[in-house]
């Protein structure tokens, strides 16, 4: 299995950026990407949730399997998830 780290700092309250990463549908905002959401056999957003994303010439599923919303005064928030990509059938 291959794991990706990404950390980065963003000028936004924690409780805000982690709504918007955790909302399937604003992925499909990133380059390349064409629709994305909730898979229609996931459960609620939460642990257990599978999201699709559509891309020029890719697809990926992910589980989250941990999800972990930002309190009070949060120092750190995270989405966990196992993410499968496959190439795009043409």
């Amino acid at each position: 299995m291959v794991e990706i780290h990404l950390e980065r700092t963003i000028a936004a309250p924690v409780e805000q950026v982690f709504d918007w990463l955790a909302d399937p549908v604003n992925l499909a905002t990133a380059p390349l990407a064409l629709r994305a959401g909730y898979a229609k056999d996931s459960s609620p957003p939460g642990a257990g949730a599978v999201r699709e994303v559509v891309g020029v010439g890719m697809r990926f599923r992910e589980e989250i399997t941990a999800y972990e919303r930002p309190h009070i005064t949060p120092t750190s928030s995270s989405i966990h998830s196992r993410r499968s990509i496959t190439k795009a059938a043409r």
